[in-house]
């Protein structure tokens, strides 16, 4: 959730915890029997989406962004898992993709295969 701790200042922490609960309510619904959301922490959550394709995973990626609680706004990474890096590394990928939303001015999703497709395409400083 984007700016959350600037809600929280400003509406107190029951109405943050509110804004927290209503989210995953409202994201949880949208997703399929087998997804799972999960409150990563803070003001975070990770949304796991198996047998879901890229293009399938950006696309409800966008809808739970778009279905923010409260007139609020989130950033979102994806990262698609290759079935060869752990889960820790997964999860890395994706928080460097949210990490590249939140910069690029929040209220966005951003994935990592195509940040890193982007970066590979583009020569280095130097070279």
């Amino acid at each position: 959730l984007d700016y959350f701790k600037a809600y929280n200042d400003r509406l107190g922490h029951q109405a943050g915890d509110r804004l927290l609960r209503e989210a995953a309510e409202v994201w949880e619904d949208a997703l399929r029997k087998t997804d799972m959301l999960a409150r990563y922490g803070g003001e975070e959550f990770a949304v796991a989406l198996p047998n879901c394709d890229h293009e399938a995973a950006a696309a409800l990626i966008e809808r739970l962004r778009e279905e923010t609680p409260s007139g609020e706004s989130c950033s979102a990474g994806l990262a698609t898992w290759d079935q060869l890096e752990s889960a820790d590394q997964l999860v890395g990928r994706a928080d460097l993709a949210l990490y590249d939303a939140k910069q690029a001015g929040r209220d966005r999703a951003l994935s990592a295969e195509i940040i890193e497709r982007e970066s590979a395409s583009s020569p280095g400083l130097g070279t």
